[in-house]
């Protein structure tokens, strides 16, 4: 794949900044909690395929991008998505796209997300790449539970508080 053109947003998450790479055809990976532009860029940029910066190029999704962001964390369903535009594998891409249709305040097992992802034996494959989706919140890796309707976050993973924070603020949500 040719490395695709990208601008940066910059957004704020809990007392975090945020960077987010955006190309024209949407969100393409999003930087972890607290981490530097140069830290997200040198990180992302060979798995992300991102090229040479281009600003301005992300304009027609940074509003939506930074509106969808600010929902989320205040616990409210988003008016408007952000356009995805993820790179990966067959698998991956079908499991970042099952996840991303689940509704808002619902929950998806890691065995229900396989199935629906086309994959029903490869449970712990898809849960690896449920914890290294390039892009949550966006991709809500939060509402991805384990068979008792927990949320697996671990420790030491940089979206642990993030995601804690949105199971939490969706919890008690009903799904439309």
């Amino acid at each position: 794949m040719r490395p695709t053109p990208f601008d940066l947003v910059a957004a704020e998450a809990i007392g975090s900044a945020l960077w987010i790479a955006i190309t024209q055809d949407g969100v393409r990976a999003i930087g972890r909690p607290g981490e530097s532009e140069n830290a997200f860029l040198a990180r992302a940029r060979k798995p992300a395929s991102l090229g040479d910066r281009a600003p301005g190029c992300a304009a027609a999704h940074a509003d939506v991008v930074r509106s969808e962001l600010a929902a989320l964390l205040e616990g409210r369903r988003p008016e408007r998505r952000a356009t995805l535009d993820l790179v990966g594998n067959d698998l991956a891409r079908a499991v970042w796209s099952a996840i991303a249709a689940v509704p808002f305040g619902s929950r998806i097992t890691y065995a229900a997300l396989a199935a629906a992802a086309g994959a029903p034996r490869a449970v712990r494959a898809v849960a690896a790449l449920n914890r290294g989706a390039p892009a949550p919140p966006f991709v809500p890796t939060h509402r991805v539970v384990n068979a008792r309707g927990e949320l697996v976050a671990p420790e030491g993973d940089p979206w642990t508080f993030l995601r804690k924070h949105l199971f939490e603020r969706e919890r008690g949500q009903t799904a439309r």
